[in-house]
């Protein structure tokens, strides 16, 4: 009577025992279940295999490959880009799942160095790189990130990282250098006289700055030829430029071309002494 009870109590059990071994499976051949087939990771994690997210009765091993090869050790370096493909203990899986890494790095620079012509903020910054979610630091190792309305300092380093958006860690930090060029607008005085007996050339305008360029208004971006012959009553516009930086400010001067004075013919003036004074003035 006791034998037929527990024979009735665990007979599921016995059922899948004997299915199991009848059809020669094993308990321990079941390809592993990858719920995620795009893991991302930071740099600054520095991923291995031993990284990657599967389950599965029969273990876990990873491979390079979608069928044979050796497995890859647990300290073996994740390469961005890169698939994975994994398999039980006893490679018994038909199809093997795989992951598609990506590893989030330093953020890209579009240019080599960073300029601005006027004060900035951190805020500023942000046309200069490419990544995700951007954090920007005074060191290579600070805790705090600047804030945006943070003014920049002309010839400081700063630190930018980037974000995985999937799993928020931080990357690693790449540096830039900024340089601030703020020109100061040319002086000198706003009117310019010349004579009309010989034509005055854009060349003949002066002004005190560096590198200077003439223009017809103030927001013109096309630079007057120094040949170009000046016009009565025109205002002309003088800009300062050093390095990639212009003026902000553009010096107005106006020109006044006069025409000379008649002197007269020349001749003789005959004058008689006793229409001289005693001084020998008239």
């Amino acid at each position: 009577m006791r034998i037929t009870t527990l024979v009735k109590k665990y007979f599921a059990y016995i059922v899948l025992l004997v299915f199991l071994f009848g059809n020669n499976y094993s308990l321990y051949s079941q390809c592993p279940t990858v719920t995620n087939a795009a893991q991302s990771f930071c740099d600054t994690q520095s991923p291995t295999i031993a990284s990657l997210v599967a389950t599965g009765l029969g273990g876990v091993n990873w491979y390079s490959n979608p069928s044979g090869g050796t497995s890859l050790s647990s300290s073996t370096a994740l390469i961005d880009g890169a698939t994975y493909y994994a398999d039980d203990n006893a490679q018994t899986c038909s199809v093997r799942p795989s992951v598609t890494v990506t590893i989030y790095s330093k953020p890209t620079a579009i240019l080599g160095s960073i300029q601005f012509c006027q004060a900035s903020t951190v805020a500023d910054l942000a046309p200069y790189v490419i990544g995700n979610q951007i954090k920007w630091y005074l060191t290579s190792s600070a805790q705090t990130s600047l804030l945006s309305t943070t003014p920049l300092i002309n010839g400081t380093t700063y630190y930018a990282s980037q974000t995985n958006p999937n799993t928020g860690c931080e990357t690693s930090r790449k540096s830039f250098t900024v340089t601030i060029t703020i020109v100061p607008t040319p002086s000198g005085s706003s009117t310019k006289y010349f004579c009309s007996d010989s034509v005055p050339l854009v060349s003949d305008l002066n002004a005190n700055g560096t590198n200077l360029f003439w223009y017809l208004t103030q927001t013109s971006g096309i630079e007057l030829d120094a040949f170009t012959p000046l016009v009565n009553d025109q205002v002309y516009y003088a800009e300062s430029n050093v390095g990639n930086c212009s003026s902000p400010n553009r010096l107005t001067v106006t020109v006044n071309i006069a025409t000379p004075n008649n002197a007269g013919t020349s001749g003789q003036l005959v004058i008689c002494e006793s229409l001289l004074d005693t001084t020998g003035q008239i």
